[in-house]
C-alpha cells in the first residue's frame, strides 16, 4: 500500500503523473509557486493570464487556454520566449453547434505553432467538452478529429443529470483516443478510471486504466493524495 511519504519511491507506478496540480496560485503576486515533490503530482496547471507569474518556475506546466482555438499561439510564444516548459494545453471546445469544426480549428492552431516553432510536437493537447450529456453524433465526429490527431479528451467530473460518463469512455476506446480528468472528487476521478479499466477488460486493473486515462487535473491535490495513498491499484 503506498504512503504519504512522497519523497520516496512507496507510490506504485499506477499513479504516476495522475494528478495534475490546479492549486490556486499563492494571493501574494510576489510569493514563489513551489513544485511538488512526489512522483504523483505531473504537470502544474495554470490560466495562460496567469503565465507571467511562474517566469523562472522550473516544471512542467498545464497552460489552461482562456480562449478557443484562436489562443494557441500567444501563449505557446510566451512559454519558449520565457524558458517556460509547456508540458501540455488544456482547451474547451464551446461551439455546441460545431463541435468537430471547433475541434479542426484547434488541431489547425496546435499545426501551426509546432510548425512555427513555439510549440513541441509532443506537447499534450487536452481538449474539454464544454457540456457532457449523451455523446451525440456531433460530438463522436469531434472525438474522431481528436483520435486522429492523437490529442486527449478532457472529461468533466460530478456529471449533471443526463451525463453517462460510461459512453463517453466507451466511444473514446472504441477509437483509442486518450483521455483526461477534470475537477470533481478523488472517489470519482478513482472510479473514472475503474470504468476505463472495466470497458477495456478489468475493473480491478487501474494500470490498465492508466494506459488511457492520462491524468486528473484538480485543485485539491492533497486530499487526493491521502485518498490514493490509501488504495492498492
Amino acid at each position: 500500500m503506498a504512503t504519504r511519504d512522497d519523497s520516496t519511491d512507496t507510490w506504485t507506478d499506477t499513479w504516476t503523473r495522475f494528478l495534475d496540480d490546479a492549486t490556486p496560485l499563492p494571493a501574494d503576486p510576489a510569493a514563489p509557486v513551489v513544485r511538488r515533490s512526489t512522483p504523483v503530482v505531473g504537470d502544474r496547471a495554470v490560466r495562460d493570464d496567469e503565465l507571467p507569474r511562474l517566469v523562472g518556475y522550473a516544471g512542467d506546466l498545464r497552460v489552461v487556454l482562456t480562449g478557443g482555438a484562436g489562443q494557441v499561439a500567444g501563449p505557446a510564444a510566451y512559454c519558449r520566449r520565457h524558458g517556460l516548459e509547456l508540458s501540455a494545453l488544456d482547451v474547451t471546445l464551446r461551439d455546441l453547434d460545431d463541435p468537430a469544426g471547433n475541434a479542426r480549428r484547434v488541431v489547425a492552431a496546435v499545426d501551426a505553432a509546432v510548425a512555427g516553432g513555439d510549440l513541441l510536437e509532443d506537447t499534450v493537447v487536452h481538449v474539454r467538452v464544454a457540456t457532457l450529456g449523451d455523446p451525440t453524433p456531433s460530438w463522436l465526429a469531434a472525438a474522431d478529429v481528436l483520435a486522429e490527431a492523437e490529442m486527449v479528451l478532457a472529461l468533466p467530473l460530478g456529471l449533471p443529470p443526463g451525463g453517462d460518463l460510461d459512453a463517453w469512455v466507451d466511444a473514446a476506446l472504441d477509437r483509442e483516443l486518450a483521455m483526461s480528468l477534470v475537477g470533481g472528487t478523488p472517489a470519482q476521478a478513482v472510479a473514472a478510471l475503474a470504468t476505463a479499466a472495466r470497458l477495456w477488460g478489468d475493473p480491478g486493473d487501474l494500470a490498465r486504466g492508466r494506459r488511457w486515462v492520462r491524468s486528473w487535473l484538480t485543485p485539491e491535490v492533497e486530499a487526493a493524495l491521502d485518498h490514493l495513498a490509501g488504495l492498492t491499484p
